[in-house]
């Protein structure tokens, strides 16, 4: 029996060798080089057959890591929408208040006309007592040069 099992499989082999084994056949093929009980001659086309569920497990492996991240996340993404939104008010508090302060700045400069007006005196004011000062300097020199001439006709 396991003798006749064999040959069937040789022949399967032979058969998907050529590319004419169905889907049933190459079931059979994947299912007999599962088992553990391969005989010596054709383990060596077991990796053949074998890699598949091979892959499966992995895959299925790396599925169960993606649920332990995604209950990680499930807590971290609330965390990070509430720390998003938290920012965005300060930083639009923040620029209600800076405008706030410059048009309440800017108000106070064009409405306060006592402060234009005092600025405007007091520099005007500094103008004039540089503008006496420079005459005076100028007339003092005039008479100086004056009695200088008026000493030189008389003597």
């Amino acid at each position: 029996m396991i003798e006749m099992k064999n040959d069937k499989i040789k022949q399967l082999l032979e058969q998907y060798w050529k590319c004419e084994t169905s889907l049933e056949d190459e079931k059979m093929l994947r299912d007999f080089f599962a088992n553990d009980t391969v005989p010596e001659d054709l383990k060596a086309y077991r990796s053949l057959f074998v890699w598949k569920n091979h892959q499966k497990n992995i895959q299925s492996a790396k599925k169960g890591k993606i649920v332990l991240k995604s209950t990680y996340m499930e807590y971290v993404y609330p965390t990070l929408k509430i720390a998003a939104t938290v920012l965005i008010l300060v930083t639009f508090g923040i620029s209600i208040y800076t405008h706030y302060q410059q048009e309440k700045f800017m108000n106070r400069i064009f409405t306060d006309t006592a402060v234009p007006l005092e600025d405007s005196i007091r520099s005007s004011g500094e103008v004039v007592a540089k503008a006496t000062s420079l005459q005076r300097m100028q007339e003092s020199k005039l008479v100086d040069d004056d009695n200088l001439e008026y000493e030189l006709i008389n003597e």
